[in-house]
């Protein structure tokens, strides 16, 4: 019968069983976790990491506005004469004839700046194809504005004026002049504007074009202003520093590295010790307590009287034959704690398991109170023993062994 498992010396096999079954796990993790510490400690105080700062320095930023009107000229039923119209999508031909617009330029810094500003505003006459490439093109200055030593928040401006049913006109003598009609023809104004000079204490050049596009069709035309951009060009500086670790993983690499290859030592140390490995009657003892709990439902805890084991005895290898012989009697495999054994009385025989016990020097089936107990026992093979109840059967026995006739024989 296993011992106890609450026992200092079960918990001392159980320790030595997991340790040897677990060993090459414990090994493998051993080195993983040295290797790991091994790796923090050499990033952190041999080849630490770097970081990049990238630090803003100064900045500015490149502004455009453009608007549109047109002033009701007619009198009529919707708006009111002289009323100004402010950025439509379509205005009427015959009430506003005339188109105005404002293009506007300005700059903020984060430091100072004097920038030259040159602003053109140029309308061009178009016809496209499906590509949007032109067939022909007529272009006509509108303004021009330059100006110089421009603060940030200064602005510069510039005015334009159309005349649309002007513009639809000039558009068909063109095409007859041409004697053909071909593509799409395309109205807008391009403002162009080129600025030289320092900002934030460095130069700059810079350029870019917005535009007004005008669809004359008769009684209306459409507007579409593309600007109202805002361009930032930021100066920064990138800098790099080493990383600077804290106290866990400063320390804490180091006593992981170290703390790894020490538990890795004494592991392999404790395992080249025999007297660490678990013994074969130790092993068995670990198979039967868990064969006790595998087969708890065939198992009742009880005390034995003496007088149920005055018949004869058998032992089995296990103490699953044990539930097995159990099963076949249709009987209860009784757990004799003051006796130590499991046992299975079944009329004149009594059936035990034979497993290995750790400490006895007594009798397995003795009297818990007087130590008295079987003498002798006969073996009929396969690890199966027979006992005799009194000392008369033990002699029948033997005689038996010697060739003589046992009585219950003659009998």
């Amino acid at each position: 019968m296993p011992p106890n498992t609450d026992s200092e010396q079960m918990r001392s096999i159980r320790l030595k069983e997991r340790f040897n079954r677990w060993f090459p796990a414990i090994v493998i993790a051993l080195v993983i976790l040295a290797m790991l510490g091994g790796w923090l400690a050499y990033g952190t105080f041999i080849d630490p990491a770097t970081e990049t700062e990238e630090e803003l320095v100064s900045s500015w930023d490149e502004n455009s506005e453009l608007s549109h009107f047109a002033e009701v000229t007619q009198p009529n039923a919707v708006f009111e004469q002289n009323e100004t119209l402010t950025n439509q999508q379509t205005y009427f031909t015959t009430l506003s004839p005339e188109l105005n617009s404002e293009y506007e330029y300005h700059y903020t810094a984060s430091d100072d700046g004097e920038l030259d500003i040159d602003v053109t505003a140029e309308l061009v006459l178009q016809s496209l194809d499906d590509d949007n490439q032109p067939y022909w093109e007529q272009r006509e200055p509108l303004g021009q504005e330059h100006v110089t030593d421009v603060g940030p928040g200064e602005s510069v401006t510039v005015p334009v004026s159309l005349d649309v049913a002007e513009i639809e006109a000039e558009l068909d003598q063109i095409e007859d002049d041409l004697g053909a009609s071909v593509g799409t023809t395309h109205v807008e104004v391009q403002f162009d504007t080129q600025t030289t000079g320092t900002v934030n204490g460095e130069s700059v050049r810079t350029s870019h074009r917005d535009e007004l596009v005008v669809d004359p069709d008769g009684a209306t035309f459409g507007v579409e202003a593309n600007a109202d951009v805002a361009e930032s060009h930021d100066t920064t500086v990138v800098t790099e520093s080493q990383v600077e670790y804290g106290l866990l993983r400063s320390f804490g690499s180091l006593l992981l590295f170290g703390g790894s290859l020490i538990g890795l030592g004494v592991a392999v140390i404790v395992k080249s010790r025999d007297e660490f490995a678990p013994t074969e009657t130790e092993r068995s003892f670990l198979s039967n307590q868990a064969q006790r709990t595998e087969y708890d439902d065939w198992i009742s805890v009880g005390s034995i009287p003496d007088s149920a084991l005055d018949g004869e005895g058998i032992y089995v290898e296990t103490l699953e034959d044990l539930v097995d012989v159990a099963i076949d009697t249709n009987n209860r495999v009784i757990e004799d704690a003051d006796r130590d054994r499991f046992v299975v009385v079944s009329d004149d025989w009594y059936y035990t398991e034979s497993g290995p016990t750790l400490v006895t020097d007594r009798d397995p089936l003795a009297d818990p109170e007087n130590g008295s107990g079987l003498s002798e026992t006969l073996s009929i093979g396969n690890g199966i023993s027979l006992f005799g109840g009194q000392e008369d059967d033990i002699d029948e026995t033997t005689d038996q062994e010697n060739g003589e006739k046992p009585i219950d024989a003659e009998r």
